[in-house]
């Protein structure tokens, strides 16, 4: 979004400071009770800590149940998007509830300063920033200084049970959990209990003055294997989150509960067109089980389509249940659309939007050549051409060529809506002017065109016929009156049917000892065998070069004949 698409307006709010929670938190409270909505504090948007402290950030939401999303940046990088319409958990939600506001935690373990700033997007009406009424983002800055002499971050002093302890308790069973905080730099404030799998918060509280949290089950809260972690924030911000707690409810089986951990759909969809809507769902049970999960749709619910499904303890899968729309009521009509397990539900509202039938539509999807080519020959070029549209329809295919475009080839087609086809459409190209010649070439169906540049190249003088000595080996040694083998490989290099003499060259006094006529095509090779009578040495050992020649190259070995 450009600057001139968006508004911001500066805040003068800060890191929340604490939010009435029921009994409170640090000191000793229990799971449950009504409370108050907590809200950001105006507080110091300045923070000095050590390297390794780890700080919580809040930004207000006016209205947490209108269209929003906030961006987290550091220095001027996004470090996190979160949207309303996005938060797949209820915890998070739950969080923005009660303090009214979105969070976000950054770790600083280098020294230096750093730039957190929350950009919070609002437009209740249509969630569209393009629409002239969008009200713009609400920008709010923190400055983080990180030095060795800042605040210490907060840590445990002593807790029951210890950090990271498996809590085996029966499955209605109290329990309490003790965490003694130890905060030189910043007095805690308030915590935060939060249970996984199960996602949801356990308890929001407030300081007592005792620097202990509590958390208090006497109702059996929880479930086999969920995690318990203990958020303690300080007045400052600084956070403390020591190793959650594992809950162990093996002595008591938990019957198949399936939760419906994601939802997703392809909403918007046109009149008549198929709702997609995906869900993964996990059985969070100590037993294996089956249920019907069901689609229900619209605001007078009516189950449009169900999956019956059977999970082992554990598992999850992912299903995809259909709804076929129908016309809107108008340009669009939303309603809600619920996948529900009979153990739990997820919901989404999605959009059917009136749609006039798009034209049969030729769009050019692929376009390839052979390119380069000699003056002369046949210049292909491969296309694939899609019908986007949704009717069928005929059109002609053209290959315009040059810079000043003629139409050279042309094909007729007929396709069906999504249907696509590939065609070969040819140019004879004539000599270039020069040794290459580049111009364009372009497929072009009326609708749409792709384009690429080919080369034509001169067509080269053949080479005349050359006989090049590819490899050669000797019988050496040899005895003084025997016979010495030249044994060589010999090629035609060049581009033409050739005959040559292949000549055997002895000696330190070079002398023709044989010689073999040899005729042979573009590009042929032979084996062939050389000899000379060696005689007898002058010495025990005498050795001389020998020579395979073919008029164009040579090559040369050492041999040895011995007494």
């Amino acid at each position: 979004m450009s600057g001139d698409q968006m508004k911001r307006r500066t805040l003068l709010k800060g890191v929340a400071a604490g939010g009435a929670v029921g009994s409170g938190v640090l000191g000793a409270s229990a799971v449950g009770g009504n409370t108050l909505r907590g809200s950001v504090q105006d507080v110091d948007r300045e923070r000095t800590v050590q390297p390794g402290a780890e700080l919580l950030f809040e930004a207000d939401i006016e209205n947490p149940d209108a269209n929003w999303d906030v961006e987290w940046q550091i220095d001027g990088e996004r470090a996190r998007y979160d949207a309303h319409y996005d938060m797949r958990t209820q915890d998070y939600l739950q969080y923005v509830e009660q303090y009214g506001a979105a969070y976000f935690t950054e770790t600083f373990d280098s020294s230096g300063t750093y730039e957190v700033t929350a950009f919070v997007f609002y437009d209740p009406e249509t969630g569209n920033r393009d629409d002239p009424d969008y009200e713009g983002a609400d920008e709010i800055r923190w400055t983080v200084h990180v030095t060795s002499d800042g605040a210490a971050p907060p840590s445990v002093a002593s807790s029951d049970p210890d950090p990271g302890e498996t809590l085996a308790v029966g499955r209605n069973e109290p329990f309490e959990i003790d965490v003694d905080v130890s905060s030189p730099d910043s007095d805690p404030a308030r915590t935060v209990w939060w249970l996984s799998q199960a996602d949801v918060v356990l308890e929001f509280g407030d300081a007592d003055g005792s620097g202990t949290a509590t958390l208090s089950v006497d109702d059996g809260v929880g479930c086999h294997t969920c995690a318990i972690t203990c958020w303690v924030v300080t007045e400052d911000n600084l956070l403390l989150r020591p190793d959650s707690w594992v809950l162990d409810h093996e002595a008591e089986d938990v019957p198949a509960t399936f939760n419906v951990a994601e939802m997703a759909t392809n909403s918007p969809i046109g009149g008549g067109e198929t709702l997609e809507v995906t869900a993964t769902i996990h059985n969070i049970g100590d037993e294996t089980g089956t249920t019907d999960v069901d689609l229900v749709v619209g605001h007078d619910p009516v189950i449009e389509d169900s999956r019956m499904l059977t999970l082992d303890p554990g598992e999850s899968t992912e299903i995809t249940l259909l709804f076929e729309a129908g016309e809107p009521a108008g340009d669009v009509e939303e309603f809600p659309v619920v996948v529900d397990t009979g153990a739990d539900t997820a919901s989404e509202t999605v959009a059917v939007e009136s749609r006039e039938p798009t034209p049969a539509t030729f769009e050019v999807a692929e376009m390839s050549t052979n390119s380069p080519v000699g003056g002369g020959e046949l210049l292909e070029v491969d296309t694939t051409i899609e019908n986007v549209g949704d009717e069928t329809g005929t059109t002609d295919i053209e290959l315009v060529v040059g810079h000043d475009p003629v139409v050279e080839d042309s094909e007729m087609l007929t396709l069906d809506a999504g249907e696509s086809a590939n065609l070969t459409l040819t140019f004879q190209a004539g000599q270039p002017a020069g040794d290459v010649e580049e111009f364009p070439v372009v497929v072009d169906t009326g609708a749409d065109s792709a384009s690429e540049m080919v080369v034509v190249e001169s067509e080269a003088e053949p080479t005349p016929a050359t006989f090049h000595v590819a490899s050669i080996s000797t019988n050496s040694p040899v005895g003084g009156g025997e016979t010495l083998e030249v044994n060589t490989t010999i090629q035609n290099v060049g581009d033409e049917t050739g005959t040559t003499d292949v000549v055997l060259i002895v000696g330190h006094d070079p002398a023709v000892e044989d010689s073999q006529m040899l005729t042979l095509e573009a590009g042929e090779s032979a084996n062939l065998t050389l000899t000379f009578q060696a005689g007898h040495p002058a010495g025990d050992t005498e050795e001389f070069p020998v020579e395979v020649d073919t008029g164009a190259d040579s090559d040369a070995v050492m041999v040895v004949v011995e007494q």
